[in-house]
């Protein structure tokens, strides 16, 4: 299976949220990568590189809180793509 390297900058206060979702020994990376696999298998899924379930997120706004971070990785993902076709025209 081909995998790729995804990297992106996040604010103070978006990476705050993050490790305020991480569960105890997982690493900030491992934590977004679960909470961003969790927007689109569900929030019952597993990440195959963390050896612990998402059966539940502590938070109590969860869902508006991925979709917000879900909105912002939209918009940056459409800068991104506007930039590479200014590059390649």
């Amino acid at each position: 299976m081909a995998s790729e390297l995804i990297s992106f900058r996040l604010s103070n206060t978006e990476l705050d949220w993050i490790r305020g979702q991480c569960k105890d020994g997982e690493s900030l990376n491992l934590a977004a990568k679960r909470l961003l696999l969790s927007l689109n298998s569900g929030v019952n899924s597993t990440v195959d590189t963390v050896d612990i379930s998402v059966n539940s997120v502590d938070t109590p706004n969860i869902k508006e809180e991925l979709e917000q971070l879900q909105s912002n990785l939209d918009e940056r993902l459409a800068e991104i793509e506007e930039r590479l076709g200014k590059l390649k025209a």
